[in-house]
């Protein structure tokens, strides 16, 4: 989708290799694209909080990728930035995953587009998550939250619009 592109794969089988040990917690991995011509973006920051206290920021590499680990037990928020761009975020609950069901970790790919931000678009909707996930104790993953993203789809595509017209027009008025 043009708007918003968040891939997302979870996966929930344990990882293991002679030289390093298993990891019980969550990598989220993925890549940060430009919008408008799908570009990576390098050098984008990706913030992290958990439960909403900064505990690391991170850069994309060349190829607009990154990752990170997170611990169980808590609530995060990821924001995507890039100077120029506007910034977008999302919420990963881990709280209430069984013991059991931590064992060899889960994972998360979170490719997201950020969008040239001018002075004149309001984008006050987009300083809500795009999405949230959480642990589905019925399939015993990490889940989006799909009524969430259906309840602000409708604000963000607003907001696109309005960035789409502000682009074909060169900027604001």
């Amino acid at each position: 989708m043009r708007m918003l592109i968040v891939l997302l794969a979870l996966l929930t089988a344990p990882v293991s290799s002679f030289a390093q040990e298993l990891k019980d917690d969550v990598l989220v991995y993925g890549q940060v694209k430009r919008l408008a011509d799908r570009a990576p973006l390098e050098g984008a920051w990706i913030v992290v909080q958990r439960d909403g206290v900064k505990v690391a920021q991170l850069v994309t590499d060349s190829a607009g990728r990154y990752e990170i680990h997170l611990d169980y037990d808590a609530v995060y928020r990821l924001y995507y930035m890039q100077g120029g761009m506007v910034t977008k975020n999302v919420t990963i609950d881990l709280n209430g995953i069984p013991v059991p069901e931590r064992y060899g970790g889960h994972g998360m790919s979170i490719d997201v587009t950020l969008f040239q931000a001018y002075p004149c678009l309001d984008v006050s909707a987009l300083e809500e998550p795009i999405g949230k996930a959480r642990y589905e104790p019925a399939d015993s993953t990490v889940s989006w939250d799909i009524g969430y993203t259906e309840s602000v789809r409708s604000r963000i595509a607003d907001a696109m619009r309005r960035h789409d017209s502000l682009r074909v027009a060169g900027g604001c008025p």
